[in-house]
């Protein structure tokens, strides 16, 4: 059973109510009494006291079960919130963290794209060979992919944290944004 704070402390206030007497009170009148007797009286009235004085110590653990059942909730609660802020703060570095990385594989891109033009005029030259035409592509298609998984982790890593904060539909205001840039591997 998942307890809350309110529960909790309902459960302290039944438990304490084992430790007072029970009252009960009740009460008759006749409205129509022509049929009665003038012995019978023509109201009534009544009241029962009960009074535990020794039930074995069961109120007592009752109440301290319930009791501690409160603490547990406020520790858990606590515990909540501080790991929902420490995932947040997780969250809001790895977004800042891929963002870096996505500007900085740009410029990897650039410049492996740069290096590729220069190893094609040095080998329609004659001045390289193929193999580091090659090697250039290669550069070029794993700077690529670098700064598209970046890119990835970027959008998951914001997808996480406005699902933490509850705004999951305003996902798709990020792509209106005037710095919004499209990253393909193209």
């Amino acid at each position: 059973m998942e307890l809350t704070p309110r529960l909790a402390q309902e459960g302290v206030r039944a438990a304490r109510a084992s430790f007072l007497p029970e009252v009960a009170a009740m009460g008759a009148v006749n409205a129509w009494d022509w049929q009665l007797t003038d012995m019978a009286p023509r109201w009534v009235v009544g009241v029962g006291v009960k009074l535990r004085i020794f039930d074995g110590l069961s109120s007592e653990y009752k109440h301290a079960a319930a009791k501690k059942d409160v603490r547990q909730v406020e520790v858990m609660q606590v515990k909540a919130e501080n790991d929902l802020m420490t995932l947040t703060e997780k969250l809001y570095n790895q977004l800042k963290s891929s963002t870096a990385e996505v500007h900085a594989l740009g410029a990897s891109v650039a410049f492996a794209e740069s290096y590729l033009n220069a190893k094609l005029k040095a080998f329609s030259e004659g001045m390289a060979p193929s193999s580091d035409v090659v090697d250039a592509r290669l550069n070029l298609a794993k700077a690529k992919v670098e700064r598209l998984a970046a890119a990835y982790t970027f959008d998951v890593t914001l997808a996480q944290l406005l699902a933490l904060a509850g705004e999951t539909e305003t996902l798709g205001s990020y792509m209106r944004q005037q710095d919004f840039q499209i990253i393909s591997n193209e």
